[in-house]
């Protein structure tokens, strides 16, 4: 059998939380068991590294601006590069007529991976969403999500409760990802900031998903019980300029820093002592799984799924202020020490299926390559 040729549809490979696990994919893939390759609707933050590595990366028009466009476009790329296997991945059922192009192309072996248990669409789209899982369901022949919720978002109850849908976990780079004291001491004198300084993280896009201003407005309160603190928010998004005037209103700019785009998150996580994901829906937050190898207490709202936590370090919480600095206070108190606790967390979370080669074997597998 010849290597497969898997064809990634995205909208950009950017640092959003599927674009990563793909990343990862990608980079693991090192026997290159296939070969993978990309199509977008725009540049992206990765694009460069894909190249460099031999992947390909093609571009088509997006279909909310031209629906016919895009389609032929999927089309032709795959019928003229000869793509056996597309990959779609997204929050949106409407997505799914990307592999009905790629069907009509050609690919026999159609993947869907669902990214999220919600969306923040419209009613339209929340109403699109449902019109068109029908279609979704029977144009993909391999069904993927990274949690039961995702998966019933997505591809419905019937679907999940009869095993048409892989769970594939969101695994990580362990090792990568585990706390390190020295990176600890050099991020946060990169930061200029001190090590008593009770240092609260947020990673990821500044979108309405990650709810961005509860976590200003929990934290201006957190300030004023623990002056020691400081927060830092990595990553960037449409709210990012909105984010900062609020912190230049309410006085809080010598203490709230934006870091904009990081290709460091995994040292990232090592200089914090306490990370908030106050989402009001996740798939399976990676930002979670990750921050559990480092050994970091988290605070995640109870609106996201349970299946995230694997270990103890992680509190939910219901997106009242109050409540969720009582839960912060209560992370803050386990003074294990963190690299022996990292070391459990990792064994943890490996024993679970959170490698990412054990995700890339099932990846495989679900391609149908026998991994070497």
């Amino acid at each position: 059998m010849g290597k497969i040729k898997l064809l990634c549809i995205v909208g950009g490979m950017n640092m959003g939380g599927s674009e990563t696990f793909l990343m990862k994919l990608f980079r693991t893939n090192k026997q290159r068991d296939i070969q993978m390759d990309f199509l977008t609707f725009s540049d992206g933050v990765y694009d460069e590294e894909i190249v460099q590595n031999g992947g390909h990366i093609f571009h088509a028009p997006l279909k909310t601006k031209n629906p016919f466009k895009s389609f032929f476009a999927i089309k032709k790329i795959v019928k003229e590069n000869g793509y056996t296997h597309v990959f779609r991945a997204s929050q949106s059922s409407l997505s799914g007529l990307d592999l009905l192009a790629a069907k009509a192309g050609g690919a026999k072996t159609l993947i869907f991976r669902s990214t999220n248990s919600s969306s923040a669409s419209s009613h339209l789209g929340h109403l699109l969403h449902y019109l068109y899982r029908p279609i979704l369901r029977w144009t993909a022949n391999v069904k993927i999500a990274p949690s039961k919720e995702a998966a019933i978002y997505m591809f419905g109850k019937s679907s999940f409760n009869k095993g048409k849908v892989f769970l594939l976990n969101n695994g990580i780079p362990l090792k990568q990802y585990s706390y390190k004291e020295e990176v600890r001491k050099t991020i946060r004198q990169q930061l200029n900031i001190d090590e008593n300084i009770i240092l609260i993280g947020a990673i990821g896009r500044l979108e309405e998903q990650k709810n961005p201003f509860f976590s200003l407005k929990v934290f201006k309160q957190f300030h004023k019980k623990h002056p020691n603190s400081a927060m830092i928010f990595a990553g960037v998004g449409f709210l990012k300029e909105k984010c900062e005037q609020w912190v230049k209103e309410n006085k809080l700019d010598k203490n709230i820093f934006f870091l904009g785009k990081r290709n460091d998150v995994s040292d990232i996580y090592s200089c914090l002592d306490l990370l908030w994901l106050p989402s009001f829906y996740e798939g399976m937050p990676n930002v979670i799984i990750e921050s559990q190898a480092s050994a970091l207490s988290s605070v995640v709202s109870d609106l996201v799924s349970p299946d995230c936590k694997l270990t103890d370090c992680v509190a939910f919480s219901p997106l009242e202020i109050d409540s969720w600095i009582t839960r912060s206070e209560a992370q803050l108190l386990n003074k294990e020490n963190r690299d022996v606790l990292s070391q459990r967390c990792v064994a943890v979370l490996k024993e679970k299926g959170y490698s990412i080669d054990d995700s890339l074997c099932m990846f495989l597998n679900l391609l149908g390559v026998s991994p070497k």
